[in-house]
């Protein structure tokens, strides 16, 4: 994708700086998108798990805010990807991205939607890119 961007507010004040300090602030999962509820949290299998929906941001749209905002934690990009399908009532999108932070381990966002429908996405942190590789099952 070359010139794309989305820009998205996060529930957060835009002036709050990147965190700093000891490992626990820099191992915060990012806030979620503008608009996003909260509608389940847990920790499974050495994972940290949050699951959201919102009706503001497409799935697209969701995976490419992590991607950024990531960036501000410390965390690279190792994978992301997804696609949208276009079958009349079966009509839908899914995308992920998995990253890494060499203090941290990784977060894993894997989100999806139905035409007409809101995202839903689940936000997962763990240790090793093995725990986190079935984010959206843990529950």
């Amino acid at each position: 994708m070359l010139g794309f961007s989305v820009a998205i507010p996060t529930a957060a004040s835009a002036e709050t700086p990147a965190p700093r300090g000891d490992a626990g602030a820099r191992c915060a999962i990012p806030a979620p998108p503008m608009g996003a509820k909260k509608i389940d949290q847990g920790r499974s299998q050495g994972v940290l798990r949050q699951t959201y929906k919102s009706k503001k941001i497409s799935a697209y749209q969701t995976v490419l805010y992590y991607k950024d905002a990531g960036k501000s934690y410390g965390y690279k990009t190792k994978t992301w990807g997804g696609g949208t399908t276009n079958y009349g009532s079966k009509a839908g999108s899914g995308w992920g991205v998995t990253m890494r932070n060499k203090a941290c381990g990784y977060l894993k966002i894997d989100a999806g939607s139905s035409k007409g429908q809101p995202t839903y996405f689940f936000v997962c942190r763990g240790k090793t890119e093995k725990t986190v590789s079935e984010c959206s099952y843990y529950g």
